[in-house]
């Protein structure tokens, strides 16, 4: 089925469910961006899966989980910790 019919059926469903219409771009290529860094996929391979030019760009599509914040703050706080001690 060609894209513009897969949107057009996706928001008619939505529409009729009366819940908000997602973008594919952006549920689709912003979510899986964010899984595969989440999955500690390569970035290059993260760049190559959803199109992008550059894993620069690729890296503006990423919305890390709470827990990958969580984990970098701790491990910021061991080195402080390190650093004084």
């Amino acid at each position: 089925m060609p894209v513009a019919r897969v949107f057009l059926a996706d928001r008619a469903a939505a529409l009729l469910a009366g819940v908000p219409v997602i973008d594919l771009d952006e549920g689709g290529r912003h979510t899986g961006c964010s899984l595969m860094y989440d999955a500690e996929v390569r970035a290059d391979i993260v760049m190559r899966q959803v199109g992008h030019a550059s894993t620069e760009i690729s890296q503006r599509y990423n919305h890390p989980l709470r827990q990958a914040h969580l984990e970098a703050a701790a491990r910021v706080a061991g080195l402080v910790r390190k650093a004084g001690s």
